[in-house]
């Protein structure tokens, strides 16, 4: 019998709560007329990490419970503390990335209103600046990122560009450009 059912939205909780109840992949999928693999694809991660966070909370609280009421208490409240410490990280991050954002706008709008042939000096110095502001502001929220996606990645070096004449295509306002005199 093929399979072609398609599971909706609103079933996936349900799907996640009787896997999690230990009911298999295969039994979940034939109750949804769908193969195991579109049951999988879907959950499988999900269900995994659901058990993880579950099997780290009961090895906490049972660390709690082994614990002097006051010790348990300071554990709890560090625990608090950092949770308000990463909230309000995110929000500073989110707040970055729209700063980041505005600023680099404004300095895309600047350089895309140069005039090529009455460079000045002072209108690069004003754009690479706003730009360079727009990275640093942009830099918690990627660094945040590269945590929550579990990855090493570093971001790539930013190039220092030397402007002898004319602007080079692409370099505003995406470098930091160095002008020599």
């Amino acid at each position: 019998m093929a399979k072609h059912r398609k599971i909706k939205e609103y079933d996936w909780p349900e799907i996640r709560k009787k896997l999690l109840e230990g009911q298999t992949y295969r039994s979940v999928a034939d109750d949804y007329g769908v193969t195991m693999a579109a049951i999988h694809k879907t959950m499988g991660n999900q269900v995994n990490q659901v058990r993880d966070a579950a099997l780290s909370i009961v090895n906490a609280e049972y660390k709690l419970k082994q614990m002097p009421i006051d010790a348990e208490y300071d554990a709890r409240a560090l625990a608090r503390e950092l949770i308000a410490i990463s909230d309000y990280l995110a929000r500073s991050a989110k707040q970055g990335a729209m700063t980041s954002e505005k600023l680099s706008a404004i300095a895309l709008l600047k350089s895309q209103g140069l005039d090529v042939d009455n460079l000045e000096l002072e209108q690069l110095r004003e754009i690479a600046a706003l730009q360079d502001v727009a990275n640093k502001s942009a830099s918690t929220a990627i660094e945040l990122l590269k945590i929550t996606k579990g990855k090493e990645e570093t971001m790539p070096e930013r190039q220092e560009i030397v402007i002898t004449g004319g602007i080079p295509a692409g370099v505003l306002p995406d470098s930091t450009v160095e002008v020599i005199s």
